[in-house]
């Protein structure tokens, strides 16, 4: 489902609608300007803090403050030099970098991929709650669930057995 909504997979059957168009009728540049991908494997590149988040784009120190302090990294020194692939941070703090970039560049679409895995539990509950409550359209795909979180969702789908089915009693 995530290859076929990042257009990396073809879909077989049915359709991806954004603001009911047909996905595939979107001009590629269009469409990957308003989505934004959070995974664990994510580039880091040999670079600030500041670079990695805003792509060297013209920054906004406020809304760069902002996306750090919602992310939990707001300890972090802009100028802080990240290095291959951005092993002189913990993965915890990998993974909330890269949801801090897909935060500052305003994406209207985030897929995030197992962004918890890393995470101390606190620290993954809370940020879960800080991304739940951003006004984006958010599609989490994860093995671990917060209980506290759950109401949270619109709708919740559980994989299982090569099945997919909504969820109903959160």
């Amino acid at each position: 489902i995530l290859k076929s909504l990042r257009r990396q997979l073809p879909i077989k059957a049915g359709e991806i609608l954004v603001n009911n168009n047909l996905s595939s009728q979107i001009i590629a540049e269009s469409y990957y300007r308003q989505l934004a991908v959070v995974d664990q494997i994510g580039f880091i590149f040999n670079a600030s803090i500041k670079d990695n988040i805003t792509l060297y784009r013209d920054e906004d120190k406020n809304d760069l403050e902002k996306v750090l302090k919602k992310v939990g990294l707001a300890n972090l020194d802009l100028s802080f030099k990240l290095k291959n692939n951005g092993s002189n941070l913990s993965g915890g703090q990998r993974a909330r970098l890269l949801l801090a970039r897909a935060l500052y560049l305003d994406a209207s679409l985030i897929i995030c991929d197992e962004i918890f895995a890393s995470l101390d539990y606190k620290i993954g509950e809370a940020l879960e709650y800080e991304i739940l409550n951003i006004n984006k359209t958010l599609i989490n795909v994860s093995h671990i669930m917060y209980e506290k979180n759950l109401n949270l969702y619109d709708k919740i789908y559980l994989v299982k057995d090569g099945r997919v089915s909504l969820v109903s009693d959160y």
